[in-house]
């Protein structure tokens, strides 16, 4: 049986990237789109998605003004694209939307939110026509779709999601004693396993570091958003 150091090393690994990005954790998501959705006044946009960290406390679509309008944008969360309660909601004024850029909705964190399924949704209130960015397939994201008027589409909305990392971190420490369980307590055996999801977890938290944007596009006044 090989030793233990390289589990330890990934640890390590690890933790040196969690502390890399300390101000916040943003996953690109689908940040991609090759066509152009238009927005007007009474219509939704919207994107399911599957939370890959704890402490999901912000959605951003890519959004773009085709004619300037006065009124807001409402966003909400919910656990599905059918529950009528809202777990989040945010409003951002339409002033605030430029040509073309990633809104962000940015909301009190969602403590557990790691591999739990959710829906986004933003409704037009107000005047003027605007544009989202979305693909013009579903291959390109796996956990989702798109919708327009709360009906699913063949497409993905371009968008992204960020988490607070505090949250983040407990969430990955909760889920680490579970596997140092199985592996000293339960099947020794299971080496494998603990390096494997190590390797993963730091693999995925690389590539969300690596996603941040130092140049803020566009975000909502009153909002709480970590800079």
């Amino acid at each position: 049986m090989r030793k233990f150091w390289h589990c330890w090393l990934l640890v390590l690994m690890l933790a040196l990237l969690l502390s890399g990005c300390s101000d916040e954790l943003l996953e690109p998501g689908h940040a991609v789109f090759d066509a152009q959705q238009v927005f007007q006044p009474g219509q939704s946009i919207g994107q399911s998605f599957v939370a890959r960290f704890d402490g999901l406390e912000e959605v951003q679509f890519y959004l773009g003004a085709v004619e300037h309008g006065e009124g807001q944008l409402v966003f909400h969360l919910r656990t599905g694209p059918d529950p009528v309660d809202d777990l989040r909601t945010v409003q951002v004024p339409l002033e605030l939307v430029g040509e073309a850029g990633f809104v962000r909705f940015g909301f009190e964190p969602v403590a557990v939110s790691r591999q739990r399924y959710f829906y986004s949704f933003v409704e037009f209130q107000g005047s003027g026509v605007y544009q989202a960015g979305r693909t013009s397939t579903l291959r390109s994201y796996l956990d989702g779709a798109f919708y327009l008027d709360h009906q699913a589409q063949q497409a993905q909305a371009a968008f992204r999601l960020g988490y607070q990392p505090a949250l983040g971190v407990i969430g990955f420490g909760r889920e680490a004693l579970g596997v140092f369980w199985q592996l000293f307590f339960v099947d020794a055996q299971r080496q494998d396993y603990l390096e494997n999801w190590l390797a993963k977890v730091a693999h995925s938290r690389a590539a969300a570091c690596h996603a941040q944007n130092p140049a803020r596009d566009i975000f909502g006044v009153g909002v709480n958003f970590n800079f």
